[in-house]
């Protein structure tokens, strides 16, 4: 039996053990869960062990041994707990402190001893299964990487391939999933609204571009397919890169390329990557900018000439993606900026190198955008769109206390402005927890007030806080759930066209015109089956996407401290995953909705790379600096 079929083998074990544990228990195999997966991993461990000793025909075995804990030194025992415990203690939070916020329906409850309780034996569980994660991965086979291969013809085939596996969710929805902001951006280019930055610029032009391109065919739904199917085109090749970029890494180290076909296969069936392919907003060309962006701040050791430099030709691409990222969305601009600065602080003997990129990329940013406002006579984006969180806490304390207890703390003159805003009535009227929006894009809400006085509204937000804080932390918590809650999931993406647009593009079904059969029902429920799948709804939890990048990087730290990889590894790795732990950071600050798939579609498309380097120590080189 080949050991590809015997690992096969095992993992399907594996995997219906650990379904029939949760089954047996009443667990919950179908909620979006850390202990369930970690399970599965130790089962698999276990598994694996017992067959490398019948292999062998070797009877000596202990589950410890198995799990290569036996033996393990107490200064050991330190140095991985140091790595392991702030993760677990992490993870621990967030099943505990979750299960006392129900944002949907509203409902917060307070902690209690149990809960605590509930915290320290989490915490503990899971440093141990982390631990055992850790070893396991550990290989003094890491391979010094010098250039990956990249393989033109496989790129083509699979991008052709992921392409193809779109079009009967391309065909059932044409023009494609047009959402409510799909269709602000398509006034602005018919001229029916102002051209406003909510939705940048950049991509409204894009669209507009092909609208106006394909005009003669009369028909604006014609036109929005054909940009879906450019759309889809981009998204494809964006995927078949990222994975012909793990098939050569793993090709470096002599592996057998399982984690390069489970990409390919990932986003060739996976029914949210699909649906996400025609999902028109500004957020999946950002996603695939970022996600290309990660593979080449990866390869920066790569990127390099004879003596150790890199290459001219690596600082145009790197500034090509810098640009793209903050052109297509509006937070891009803090992640480019924080890249450059770790950039510089990382690679200090080659600092013109890694800052020209920046301050470029900047320049030209810049300059766009000041080209575009003046042109297309666009007003400066409003301040409520960066002051989501200190405008939810303001309405939350609002919606829990009397006028005369918030009057109380303020002066006439603040409590004015307060209300001047927007009626505080109707702030207890409209409010929600989770969603800015519903207020702030009120018609009672008066932007044009509050942007005029933005900063005596931050000093109203500070002044409240010392008397409201649990109110302040309670709605901050609710308002970024989604981020960091592991079991929160809403309906990822528009499926189809918006029904109330009001220029008449409406969803068409060409399979079921054609044929008489719709495959649109079978679409619905795939989408549902893998927020809902045993162990694979957590591929589709926003937070364990961070977790799982939190994960890898102590991972890396540790390997670091224990010499298994360089001091170029560690800077290669943390300097690639910062767009990502910047966009984290961005949507904590600032995010308008608790639970917005889209927010953090580059962690999902960059699944298969955080499980590669988690799993596959690169040692790096020495002294690329």
């Amino acid at each position: 039996m080949s050991d590809t079929v015997r690992k096969v083998i095992k993992f399907i074990s594996a995997y219906i053990l650990t379904v029939g544990t949760g089954a047996v228990t009443g667990y919950g195999i179908t909620r979006i869960d850390i202990v369930l997966p970690l399970l599965c991993i130790l089962i698999y461990f276990i598994l694996d062990a017992a067959d490398a000793k019948i292999i062998k025909k070797d009877a000596s075995w202990s589950c410890l041994k198995a799990l290569c804990l036996q033996g393990m030194t107490r200064d050991e025992l330190k140095t991985e707990l140091k790595y392991a415990l702030p993760v677990s203690f992490v993870f621990a939070l967030s099943v505990v402190a979750g299960r006392h916020i129900d944002v949907w329906d509203e409902e917060i409850s307070l902690w209690n001893a149990v809960d605590v309780l509930l915290l320290l034996l989490l915490t503990a569980v899971f440093a141990f299964l982390i631990i055992v994660l850790f070893r396991k991965t550990d290989s003094d086979k890491a391979v010094i990487v010098k250039k990956a291969d990249f393989d033109l013809k496989r790129f083509a085939i699979l991008a052709a391939v992921f392409f193809a596996c779109r079009i009967p969710y391309y065909l059932t929805l044409f023009p494609g999933n047009y959402g409510k902001d799909s269709f602000e951006s398509v006034d602005m280019i018919l001229g029916n609204i102002p051209w406003t930055n909510h939705h940048p610029i950049f991509f409204t032009a894009l669209m507009g571009l092909i609208v106006k391109l394909t005009g003669g065919v009369g028909n604006i739904g014609l036109s929005l397919g054909i940009f879906t199917a450019i759309h889809m085109i981009l998204e494809s090749m964006t995927l078949s890169y990222i994975s012909c970029r793990i098939f050569g890494y793993e090709k470096e180290s002599g592996s057998k390329g399982y984690i390069g076909v489970a990409s390919a296969v990932f986003f060739a069936i996976h029914p949210i990557v699909a649906m996400y392919s025609m999902y028109i907003t500004k957020d999946v060309l950002f996603s695939c900018a970022v996600a290309l962006l990660v593979i080449k701040l990866l390869d920066i050791g790569r990127e390099t000439d004879d003596k150790r430099n890199i290459k001219t030709s690596y600082s145009i691409k790197l500034c090509v993606l810098m640009l793209l990222t903050m052109l297509l969305r509006n937070n891009g601009t803090l992640i480019v900026f924080g890249i450059g600065i770790v950039m510089c602080l990382c690679y200090k003997k080659q600092f013109l190198k890694v800052l020209l990129p920046l301050v470029i990329s900047m320049a030209a940013f810049f300059a766009f955008k000041n080209i575009a406002y003046r042109a297309l006579d666009i007003k400066p984006e409003s301040f409520a769109e960066s002051a989501s969180v200190p405008l939810q806490q303001v309405g939350y304390v609002i919606k829990e206390h009397t006028d005369e207890e918030i009057e109380a703390v303020l002066t006439d003159e603040e409590y004015g402005i307060l209300c001047k805003v927007m009626p505080l009535a109707k702030v207890r009227e409209v409010y929600e927890l989770g969603y800015t929006d519903s207020y702030k894009f009120d018609k009672d809400f008066d932007d044009e007030f509050f942007n005029e006085h933005k900063s005596e509204f931050m000093g109203i937000w500070a002044k409240l806080l010392p008397k409201f804080f649990p109110e302040y932390v309670t709605s901050y918590l609710a308002q970024t759930a989604g981020y960091w809650h592991y079991g929160e999931t809403n309906t990822v993406a528009t499926q189809g066209v918006w029904e109330d647009n009001e220029i008449g593009v409406k969803r068409t079904d060409i399979i079921y015109n054609m044929t008489g059969l719709s495959l649109y029902s079978l679409i619905e429920k795939l989408m549902l089956g893998m927020r809902k799948a045993p162990l694979l709804c957590i591929l589709s939890s926003m937070a364990m996407q961070f977790y799982a990048v939190l994960l890898m990087m102590a991972a890396v730290f540790r390997r670091r401290n224990k010499k298994l990889i360089t001091d170029d590894s560690l800077r290669r790795t943390v300097t690639a995953y910062m767009p990502l732990i910047l966009l984290w950071i961005s949507i904590m600050v600032a995010t308008p909705a608790f639970c917005l798939f889209r927010y953090t579609y580059p962690f999902f498309i960059l699944w298969p790379v955080t499980i590669y380097i988690l799993i596959n120590p690169d040692k790096g080189m020495e002294n690329n600096e």
